[in-house]
């Protein structure tokens, strides 16, 4: 791991982190020719893909119902019940956030509100292929259904037998997935967002894939909704003295072993302390199954802040804006305030990220790259759209039609400035007043931006019928 000293006063920049950011650019070409292909080719395009990439000539990518049905036949009870837990902690905490549309009533009798609508079809992308991702199709398949989508739509690679991780497959069971297509990539980007022959299109696409999968999403964004263009996974610890190294070593390999790009920081006061998580690193990596990843993304990836004082490391944590975050600290929960940019926060020592990651409720699908300065975790939120509703009484429009009027002036768009004095006129004068004949022979411009009209229309004013 690099070491960054930060001097008396000195605060962490954001360039001093040499953040890759951007996608490849030959990855978001290779993503581009395969979108438009199978936009163009649908069914055809995605069968050659999934040959070409996973090896594997499907007959059919949907996997028939009755196999999502027994899911859970034949598995570990421990699993299954692990997976239980997590489902209805998951379920737990997103069922809180869900919003109800909203009205409100001002004294003219006008009503304006939102309206909250959940999606119609969501489709959620799960890795496969060599690797098992149960967790990530609860994280994305609950929050989807607590929203109300009707139609929730897995999209996973086959493995080498064309079939789907039995783990992967009782997710998608307990989390009320209804349709699974065994494809993967770009391609499956692709196919949600357009539509082919046997995959209906979606509304919106959720879930973390590969690089080509996230310029896939980067590239269909637009025409379809995303959640966001997730990057390699990181974790930032702060931690004082009172923390212990060989824990926090233990919980930055828990983010390098995801991938040798995971990016892991510690943030800390103490430059002993950090020597002895790097020792603690040397003496647990040593018995990892994924030894050569971890090293990779530590040696490569890893950095160590060491700042001056607490208020400097606090300022570095909020430059990182890491994915997850980690308090080792005495004042845990003193410092949470001054936290500004973190996707999940990790209040304490017994606080591990991996309860974070399976069975605490809270996403795990969050912004990565330091997006989360300005992105927030996977949520219900995510599966809505909102409508405002505004409705008019003619004592309403008399009040704010006025005021439309003159800033519809201002910024020379006289046919809105006439919506507006149309309708008073009518209120006014009358419905004759507003006729074809009637308005022929009139100076409409006198009538869209009348030269009195700096005046407010006084709130007892009485339209014509009332």
């Amino acid at each position: 791991m690099k070491t960054i000293k930060l001097a008396a006063g000195e605060l962490l920049s954001v360039n001093q982190l040499n953040r890759k950011g951007v996608l490849p650019k030959n990855i978001v070409a290779s993503a581009k020719e395969i979108v438009a292909r199978v936009r163009a080719e649908g069914d055809a395009a995605v069968r050659d893909y999934c040959s070409r990439f996973d090896g594997v000539d499907l007959e059919s990518f949907r996997l028939p119902q009755e196999q999502i049905d027994a899911a859970l036949e034949g598995l570990d009870p421990t699993f299954v019940a692990a997976l239980e837990k997590a489902a209805a902690q998951i379920r737990e905490f997103h069922e809180r956030e869900v919003e109800q549309s909203w009205f409100t009533t001002r004294a003219d009798g006008t009503m304006l509100g939102v309206k909250v609508t959940p999606l119609a079809a969501a489709g959620i992308y799960v890795p496969g292929g060599r690797a098992q991702y149960p967790s990530t199709v609860l994280m994305n398949a609950i929050p989807a259904k607590v929203a109300g989508v009707k139609r929730v739509v897995m999209v996973t690679p086959p493995q080498k037998d064309g079939l789907i991780s039995p783990y992967t497959l009782a997710a998608a069971k307990l989390g009320g997935v209804d349709e699974i297509y065994m494809v993967g990539g770009a391609q499956a980007v692709a196919a949600l967002a357009y539509g082919t022959e046997t995959i209906p299109k979606v509304d919106k696409i959720t879930g973390p894939g590969n690089a080509f999968v996230a310029a896939a999403k980067q590239i269909v964004s637009g025409d379809i909704g995303i959640d966001m263009i997730a990057g390699p996974s990181e974790v930032c610890v702060l931690a004082d003295a009172s923390a212990n190294p060989m824990v926090v070593a233990a919980d930055l390999m828990a983010q390098a072993e995801h991938d040798p790009l995971a990016a892991c920081y510690l943030v800390t006061c103490d430059a002993d302390f950090a020597a002895q998580v790097e020792r603690g690193i040397e003496v647990l990596v040593a018995q990892s199954p994924r030894a050569e990843i971890t090293r990779a993304s530590l040696d490569n990836e890893g950095t160590i802040v060491v700042a001056a004082d607490m208020a400097a490391a606090v300022e570095a944590v909020n430059t990182v804006a890491p994915e997850h975050l980690e308090l080792h600290c005495k004042d845990a929960m003193g410092l949470l305030g001054g936290i500004r940019n973190a996707g999940a926060i990790f209040v304490g020592a017994w606080s591990s990220e991996p309860l974070g990651d399976y069975v605490a409720g809270p996403n795990h699908t969050l912004p990565t790259g330091g997006t989360a300065l300005f992105s927030n975790p996977l949520s219900v939120e995510e599966f809505v759209k909102r409508s405002s509703v505004i409705c008019y009484t003619p004592q309403g429009l008399m009040k704010d039609a006025p005021a439309t009027q003159r800033l519809a002036e201002a910024e020379g768009l006289w046919s809105h400035a006439l919506s507006a004095a149309l309708r008073r006129r009518i209120l006014e004068q009358g419905e004759d007043s507003v006729s074809c004949e009637a308005l022929a022979g009139t100076d409409l411009t006198a009538v869209a931006w009348p030269d009195d009209d700096v005046r407010t229309v006084a709130d007892g004013a009485t339209p014509v019928g009332e």
